[in-house]
């Protein structure tokens, strides 16, 4: 096994091209891990989203209830 491993490592190009790969997953702005914490961010507020637009269609089931005279009374009592 070492001795396939062993011309790997003497290839400059694929050292350069490991240390490239290396380089870019970890140290970039965009790097994997901020794109993982974005991702959770990112269904984090798409579940957010759900919620409202539940609250949203309860709301607007309120209002339309409040249009019924008799029931705007009942709730102003």
């Amino acid at each position: 096994m070492t001795k396939k491993v062993l011309p790997w490592i003497k290839n400059k190009y694929a050292l350069t091209v490991l240390f490239f790969f290396f380089w870019i997953l970890t140290f970039e702005s965009t790097n994997v891990f901020r794109l993982f914490e974005y991702r959770q961010t990112i269904e984090q507020y798409e579940d957010e989203i759900e919620l409202y637009k539940a609250k949203i269609v309860t709301t607007k089931n309120d209002i339309e209830e409040l249009k019924d005279p008799v029931l705007l009374e009942k709730f102003a009592r």
